[in-house]
């Protein structure tokens, strides 16, 4: 077996380590007594299986910031209990494990991919509003929306990536007359594939020259070689690559090997593709200068005070150092934290007796600058926005640490152009 893919499955088998150590640590155990009261989400998890390298670090944040608020008081006193199994990013057992929850009492599920929704919407729309991590494509979510999202949708996804392309791109060269050239590399996931046949439209819109898409599987991935090289042959100025876990590990391995930054191609990865599990399973040398598109830091900045507490907190319940946290713990207290809010919002209104799913979904979208301690800005939802990412910024992967490029700047909401039908 080549070095390289050695290492990738070396990686894999830390993942698999850190599985059993995850199902036999703190999983939060709410027993409620006969008088308790207790709130139901539903977590169909992904602790195997292809997405585990960022299930497994961010179920292990979703369970320790789940029992650290019971242990504070949970809300006025209501504890919080998770209906979970193991989902395994397998889409028809994640919507039987939604259906099973609801019959089961929850009312709000957290999820770090919106596939399921876009199979079966019925299944949630009217009966489970869901927080989730991803992007779903225009015209899924209805209104009054059921999907609380990072952004709308995998347009915004996209255009995020390519607003700082287009700035770094005329600062770097200000004596180039012509637009940025932008090619794509993504992986075959329906939310993306809708995404990037909208490019052409967006880069008129944006101003970019839109070169064009390779996909790649999903999941599977060992080779990206021919990919690269036909992107590489239309001479693109920037690649922004989707993937996460072995998919994205291989992309920037053949990225450095066929030396494209040396031709002139720099590479940005989406939103969640890269965190610190990835920079070490791809390897620092391959992957230093890598930009990435990130919606919150990572773990490493911890003269941020909630990034700081969220540290100590894997260090208290998991014995972890800093450097062991990775971006995803620290993402699964944003999408908590928003949950919960939702949640303290609809007990305000119709109180806990008469708490239901949608009374949870228009908690959710009455959220009103939530502090998130200084991760992100304050999170504000509705009707007409529901997601909670308003700002991204670009990081670079510099002697396998991930720096800040410049400061936060606004994301682009192109689906709502596609939602308007403007052309």
């Amino acid at each position: 077996m080549p070095r390289g893919l050695k290492k990738i499955g070396l990686g894999l088998v830390a993942v698999g380590l850190s599985i059993v150590l995850l199902l036999t640590s703190a999983i939060p155990i709410c027993e409620a007594g006969a008088n308790e009261k207790v709130v139901k989400i539903s977590v169909p998890c992904h602790l195997t299986g292809p997405m585990a390298t960022l299930g497994v670090p961010f179920y292990s944040g979703l369970f320790d910031h789940v029992k650290h608020f019971n242990e504070q008081g949970g809300i006025d006193g209501i504890q919080i209990k998770c209906l979970w199994e193991d989902a395994r990013w397998n889409i028809p057992r994640m919507i039987q494990l939604s259906k099973k929850f609801l019959s089961e009492g929850a009312v709000v599920e957290i999820n770090i991919g919106t596939m399921p929704m876009v199979a079966a919407p019925s299944r949630y729309i009217n009966h489970m509003p869901v927080v989730n991590a991803d992007m779903i494509p225009p015209g899924i979510n209805p209104k009054p929306p059921w999907f609380f999202t990072s952004v709308p949708s995998w347009d915004d996804g996209l255009a995020m990536s390519i607003k700082w392309a287009q700035i770094y791109w005329a600062e770097k060269h200000p004596q180039e007359k012509r637009p940025v050239r932008i090619g794509v590399m993504s992986p075959e996931s329906p939310p993306v594939i809708d995404a990037i046949e909208h490019l052409p439209q967006v880069a008129s819109w944006m101003g970019f020259e839109f070169v064009g898409a390779e996909r790649v599987p999903l999941t599977g991935v060992i080779d990206t070689t021919v990919e690269w090289l036909r992107l590489a042959g239309k001479k693109p100025d920037f690649v922004i690559v989707g993937g996460y876990g072995g998919t994205i590990t291989v992309e920037i391995k053949d990225y450095a090997r066929l030396e494209m930054r040396e031709k002139g191609i720099e590479f940005i990865g989406t939103l969640y593709s890269i965190d610190e599990n990835i920079v070490e399973m791809a390897g620092v040398h391959d992957i230093e200068e890598c930009f990435t598109t990130r919606g919150y830091p990572p773990a490493c900045e911890t003269d941020i005070p909630g990034i700081a507490r969220i540290v100590e907190l894997a260090r208290e319940y998991r014995g972890w150092a800093a450097e062991d946290v990775s971006s995803y713990y620290v993402g699964a207290y944003i999408l908590f934290r928003i949950t919960t809010e939702g949640i303290r919002l609809a007990i305000g209104k119709v109180g806990y007796e008469n708490l239901t799913p949608r009374a949870v979904r228009d908690g959710l979208a009455s959220v009103k600058d939530l502090d998130i301690e200084g991760i992100i800005p304050p999170v504000s939802m509705s009707d007409d926005k529901p997601y909670f990412l308003k700002y991204v910024r670009t990081y670079q992967v510099q002697q396998g640490k991930q720096v800040p490029i410049g400061d936060w700047y606004e994301v682009p909401i192109i689906s709502e152009r596609f939602e308007e039908g403007h052309s």
